[in-house]
């Protein structure tokens, strides 16, 4: 398999705390709490042989890498070693989680897949059901759950139905199934990451056409708790495929943003789905603008 580390500094660098899946936690908030230097260097590199257009997470000193050529890598995080490779069936956009000692990853071949975080030995693989489906999505494990979004090619021809699914972490097995539209109809992609709310059992996810809007479902079972459209009957395909991020404001109230192409209410409380704050957001801004939001927060 394709991979070349590239050392560039001695001594090795001290490795601080865990970035165990995308955006850090559950919440998706992104917030790192161990510190760190403000000069930092390049340790080491490490060439996939592909593109890499996820997220790397650290876990017990062991940084896990996903690239569009199929290939997981894990490396040692203080001298980039290669440690173990794993070959999906299909290529990886999904950025990992690992939790329990297991890497949990979603694949373009619609497969969720398992594999030992300390061998790279597959564990379990599942497969979504639905001809078509594609994972763009990172998963959040929580509860013995692995919460995953399904969604279609990025042309969308053809778009198939977008769900939310729930495996068992220990053996892969299909916990539940929510579809974003109603009967499972085509459309409502989940392009990005479910994010959690551990203490309320709640799951958030961002929906896309032809309904695109927010949507929080139970944790147990999947249900759906509250859904919040930006666009009713979408045309135009302004998807809300940002992720949620989770966050308490400084009156303790609990609530969550999305960013979207064209998404006018960008914070919602997390229990009822209430609109809290309303800003005109460009495609081209939304991120930035949300992330300064937040960040008063933090």
């Amino acid at each position: 398999m394709a991979g070349k580390t590239h050392t560039l500094s001695t001594p090795a660098p001290v490795v601080r705390g865990d970035w165990p899946l995308f955006r850090g936690d559950l919440r998706r908030d992104g917030a790192a709490t161990n510190g760190g230097s403000s000069m930092l260097t390049l340790a080491w590199s490490y060439c996939m042989g592909a593109a890499i257009l996820s997220s790397p997470v650290v876990s017990a000193g062991v940084v896990y890498i996903a690239s569009t050529n199929s290939i997981l890598a894990a490396l040692d995080a203080r001298s980039g070693r290669v440690l173990w490779q794993f070959r999906a069936g299909g290529a990886l956009y999904s950025t990992p989680s690992v939790q329990n000692g297991v890497v949990y990853i979603g694949a373009l071949d619609g497969f969720v897949y398992a594999v030992d975080a300390a061998s790279g030995r597959l564990r379990w693989r599942s497969q979504v059901d639905s001809t078509g489906a594609k994972i763009w999505s990172s998963p959040a494990v929580s509860n013995g759950l692995v919460i995953i979004g399904v969604a279609s090619t990025l042309s969308e021809k053809p778009k198939i139905p977008g769900e939310v699914l729930a495996f068992d972490a220990a053996t892969g097995a299909r916990r539940w199934r929510t579809w974003s539209e109603p009967g499972g109809a085509p459309g409502g992609g989940i392009w990005s990451s479910p994010a959690i709310d551990v203490a309320r059992g709640m799951v958030y996810v961002g929906i896309g056409d032809p309904d695109d809007g927010a949507e929080a479902l139970d944790l147990r079972d999947g249900h759906v708790l509250w859904h919040w459209r930006s666009v009713v009957r979408d045309v135009a395909d302004t998807d809300v495929g940002s992720g949620p991020l989770l966050y308490s404001d400084h009156g303790g109230s609990r609530a969550s943003r999305w960013a979207g192409r064209t998404v006018r209410c960008t914070a919602w409380m997390r229990k009822t789905g209430m609109c809290s704050g309303i800003h005109t957001l460009g495609i081209m801004s939304s991120v930035r603008q949300l992330l300064l939001m937040a960040r008063s927060t933090w």
